[in-house]
């Protein structure tokens, strides 16, 4: 069996608990800006859809953070045969279950009891980093109320024209 095989079947045992466990106060899966115009072009489908459809701005005045829509308190793109963007699947999931590169994997996930299998999550931590860096910034400069102005801010600063 080869390591991707292995790494996918050692996922698939919890039966994504992961991905059935959002509640917006202790876990969601944080989106960049730029997941949202990567979700967006996988599903062939505009911006104001997207966020329509599938994102929510959670958070006070001071401090936003943007995610994915649940159901039933499990992920929105979660259906009986696994994710259904894994292809383009959110940053902060391509990172899972790594936190800080070496240093820290969720021990609530099996793939966690095997570090030798997190290389390529852990060499997508520098991107995470970098993207939710700019995302930062921007929803600090910007400050997006509504999900509205979460599409102004999108088009402003990341679509291409």
């Amino acid at each position: 069996m080869d390591k991707r095989e292995l790494k996918y079947r050692i996922c698939m045992s919890c039966g994504s608990k992961c991905c059935r466990r959002f509640d917006y106060h202790t876990w969601y899966v944080q989106l960049s800006l730029r997941d949202i115009l990567r979700i967006a072009q996988g599903l062939g489908e505009n911006i104001e859809k997207v966020v329509e459809n599938y994102i929510k701005l959670i958070g006070n005045n001071t401090y936003k953070i943007i995610t994915l829509k649940t159901v039933d308190r499990r992920c929105i793109f979660l259906s009986d045969n696994g994710c259904t963007i894994q292809n383009f699947k959110p940053i902060a999931c391509r990172t899972y279950p790594v936190y800080i590169p070496g240093t820290y994997a969720d021990p609530d996930c099996p793939l966690s009891q095997y570090p030798e299998l997190l290389e390529e999550e852990n060499n997508y931590v520098p991107q995470y980093i970098k993207e939710f860096e700019e995302t930062r910034r921007i929803l600090e400069e910007e400050k997006p109320n509504t999900e509205k102005d979460l599409i102004t801010v999108i088009k402003k600063h990341l679509e291409e024209p």
